[in-house]
Formats: C-alpha cells, structure tokens, sequence
C-alpha cells in the first residue's frame, strides 16, 4: 500500500480486553478512559468547538424532556469546571461556522420537541464571551449545514421536515451588511448538509438525507455566490459507489479541516447484512471527493458501529474514531486511531463500559493536552439527555507490517507552502525520514522569529501544518525546518 496523506460521572468504568468480535486483525494499542465532570446541564443535539485558549464551548442543543436550550457551556481543561453563559435565542440543533475573526455564526434551530421553528441567529464572540444578535433568516430552518466562504460570507443549506422550504432553499448571509438573502432552490430538498468553502470562492453541498429521515443517493451541488447559480457536481457522493452518504452529525465544518486545507468526514453505506464504513476526504480546490486507504480497512457494523465525526489532530497527523462495539452485550466504546502519513489504523486493546446511557448526538473535541472531550449522549432517546463527559486518551498508532520501509520518504524535504502569496493562512508540507526531533519556524525579514508551529518529536512520514499570519504585517517570511543536522528553509509572502 502506498503511503497517504490525505488527496461518564454514573458509568461504570470497567477497562475490558477486546476479544471475539472482529473481523479483521488490527494494530493494538491502549486507550485511557477517565470520567469527567459533569455539566451544569443535560444536553445532546450540540454543537462544541474549541476556543484559542484551549477550553471547549458547548452551544444549544436540547435538555431533559426535549427542551430546547438558550445555553451555551465553557469547559476549562486546566480548572476541570464550567461556566454557564445565556445566549439570546434557544439553538437546538443550530447552523454554526467560523467566521474569519474567530467569532461564531449561530443559526436558528428547533423549539422544543424537536420542531425547527427558529430563524433567529446571533454571533458568539470567544474573547469576550458575548452573544450578539443579527438578525433573522429568511426562512426557519434546524439540522443545517454551514460554512464560511473565502470572502467572509457564511452558506447554510439544508432543514430538517418539511414545515417550510428551508430544506430546499439556503441562505447568503454577508457579514458587513449582518443580513440574510435566500438562495436556490437547489436540486433536492436535504437535511443534515455538508457545506464545504471551496478555494475559489464557492461552496459545496454534499451528503445529508432527505427532509423525512430517509437515506438517499444525493448529489453534489456547486454555489456560485457571484452570480447566484446552482450546478450539480456529481450525482452521488463518490462518483465511483453511488451507495455512500454522509451527514454533518451536528459537527462544525471547520472542526473537520486538514492542516493541508481538506475536510475529512466519515461515510456509510448501509447494506444488507452490515453497514460499512469509510473516510472520505473534500478537496476544497479541485473540488473532489474521495476515499482515504487505510490498512486494514475500517471494519464494518457487524464488529463496530461507528459514531459521530472524526476527531481531527493535526499536530500529530492523526484522526480518532470513536465506535460503539457490537456483539458484547452491553453498551461499550472503543477507540480507532488512524495515522494520516501511513494509513494504518490502530484500535484500543480496550474498551470501556458505560452503564446507563449512550453516546447519542454528543460531540467529541481534541484538547491541547491531547485528550478527546466527549459531551452528554442520552439514556435512550431524545426526552433523557444526560449531563455526563468523558476524557478518551487515544491509543498509539504503529506501523502495519504491510509498509515498506521503501515508502516512506528517503530524505527530510520542506515543500512550498500553498497557497503563495496567502492571506491570512497557508499550508506547510514537509517530509521525514528518520525519526527525529524536529523544528519548524517561521522568520520575518529582520530575522525575528514570529511563530514555532512545530517543536517535538516526529516519526518518519510526510506532514502538513497550517500557518495563520493574522496580526504579522504584508511582506516575505522565511520557514525554516530543522530535522537532526539539516536545516531547510522556503520564502514565502503574505499580501494582505
């Protein structure tokens, strides 16, 4: 195979070995699973992102007996506590995005009982940890997807039911004039969208199901915000196997970006007599759409069933796959680890028991100390959500035997950073090949160093780390790569 880089409180927490259920010989590695505190709340149904200073929020979704929440959370790992902030509208399974000062796009959302009844949006600041209304969509809509283009405007599409047309209409939203146009219709009405901003200034939408909850071959559409034109990309999720879908499981689209600028969700294909799965990769400049290979393949729902989105770590060039395990008799987690530079998967040795409730529509996050936060689940339906979290230290990958050392790079190289020219971010790509210590630097002109974007140790392997300039003036930087002896080094230009 070729190397890839990518084209609870009140559980019981029982470590147990994995045996007998799986259909594929795997790498082995332990996982650590810890409790966490509780939340001031119960909740399921949303949304949590990682702030720049390491704590997590939790925003909306829904309470005990299916109320919707005006509540957001913010977990701090150092203090273990939360603290609880009031927003201005209840979000139940809202449209969210990153906007490109860091703030948050918050959008409508369901009343209680699960009825998408709101179009009220409002914008989180994670400074100052304020709630600012915007305004009203043109159209009520939950279970949306969304995303920010590169010019700063936000793309939602997609709803759940069929109360309105929102399932077949999106909405524009322009952050200077902090105001809503409709868009569409599109090809097909959907729910559970994926918005992916393209390089030049689009948008994709892809996977979802339909606005009843049925699964359907749903195509890729093409948004063209310059002149309003929708186009059909592709019929089916991946050109190739009509079969395979994906929902954005109430996951931020920026939650699921690549340090070399492409989104990584995970697929399925329902089947008779298992459901498989796959990790798929959107590439936002030629706008493809394509499986990853990993060695062996990830196993299918008749071992384990997986859930959520992939846990993105791109420090390390990793993603983490949480799965419930089947066949055991009682609701158990394990974990899948898949390294990005070799497409090998490692999964726990382990896995661990929760009594009481499941991981239903609770998001999972990767902390700076390298710590998967899991977040509230239910006991077994939309009307008990719980309030319990849990800490997944994920296991070690190791190389499968089936890699040559012959794919792996033969020398260190410092590829050119894409985009150059950029504003504000580009992508770093470098490859090693001996295990190493390794620096990566970048210097302004003067010879001031104004930004370590990596210091540690690396195996051997080829790997991509983001660069964001916002706050360094427009002008030629220098990246520098030690790796043992060798230091190499790219210009590169930031125009702003």
């Amino acid at each position: 195979m070729a190397y890839v880089i990518l084209p609870s409180a009140g559980s019981s927490f029982g470590q147990f070995l994995i045996q007998g259920n799986d259909q594929t010989d795997f790498n082995t590695s332990e996982a650590v699973f810890e409790a966490g505190p509780d939340m001031p709340a119960s909740r399921l149904w949303h949304h949590a992102v990682v702030l720049p200073n390491g704590n997590v929020a939790l925003i909306g979704g829904i309470t005990r007996n299916f109320v919707s929440l005006g509540t957001a959370e913010i977990y701090d790992p150092v203090e273990n506590s939360f603290n609880t902030l009031t927003m201005n509208h209840v979000h139940a399974s809202p449209a969210i995005t990153k906007l490109l000062d860091g703030s948050y796009l918050i959008a409508g959302g369901s009343a209680n009982s699960g009825v998408p009844r709101h179009a009220e949006t409002e914008i989180f600041n994670p400074d100052s940890l304020k709630f600012t209304q915007v305004g009203n969509m043109t159209r009520f809509r939950a279970s949306a997807g969304a995303a920010t283009l590169v010019d700063g405007r936000v793309v939602i599409a997609g709803a759940w039911w069929t109360h309105n047309t929102a399932h077949t209409y999106g909405e524009l939203y322009d952050t200077e004039s902090k105001s809503f146009s409709e868009m569409g219709p599109f090809a097909i009405s959907r729910s559970h969208a994926i918005v992916i901003p393209t390089n030049d200034g689009k948008a994709m939408i892809a996977g979802g199901i339909r606005p009843n909850g049925t699964w359907e071959m749903l195509p890729v559409e093409l948004f063209d915000p310059s002149t309003g034109e929708i186009t059909t990309l592709q019929s089916s999720l991946l050109a190739n196997d009509e079969a395979w879908s994906i929902t954005n499981s109430e996951s931020v689209t920026d939650n699921q970006k690549l340090a070399d600028g492409r989104y990584l969700w995970m697929a399925m294909k329902p089947g008779n007599p298992a459901t498989q799965f796959s990790l798929v990769v959107i590439d936002p400049e030629n706008k493809e759409l394509s499986m990853v290979e990993t060695e062996p393949g990830l196993p299918d729902s008749q071992s384990y069933y997986f859930i959520g989105q992939p846990v993105i770590d791109n420090q390390n060039n990793r993603v983490y796959l949480l799965a419930v395990v089947i066949g055991t008799g009682s609701y158990q987690i394990a974990v899948f680890t898949v390294d990005l530079a070799t497409g090998s998967v490692t999964k726990s040795s382990n896995y661990h028991t929760i009594s009481h409730y499941q991981l239903r529509s609770a998001p999972a996050v990767l902390l700076e100390d390298g710590r998967i936060f899991v977040n509230g689940g239910s006991v077994s339906n939309n009307f008990d959500a719980v309030s319990h979290t849990l800490f997944i230290t994920p296991p070690e990958p190791a190389l499968p035997s089936t890699v040559q050392t012959s794919e792996l790079p033969q020398k260190v190289y410092l590829r050119q950073n894409y985009p150059n020219p950029f504003n504000p971010s580009t992508i770093i790509g470098f490859e090693l090949a001996e295990a190493g210590g390794v620096l990566l630097e970048v210097y302004d002109m003067t010879g001031r160093r104004v930004a370590v974007l990596f210091d540690g140790y690396k195996s051997p392997g080829h790997y991509s780390l983001q660069f964001d300039a916002a706050g360094l003036a427009s002008g030629v930087y220098t990246c520098r790569l030690t790796a043992g002896s060798q230091v190499l080094m790219r210009k590169m230009t930031l125009i702003r």
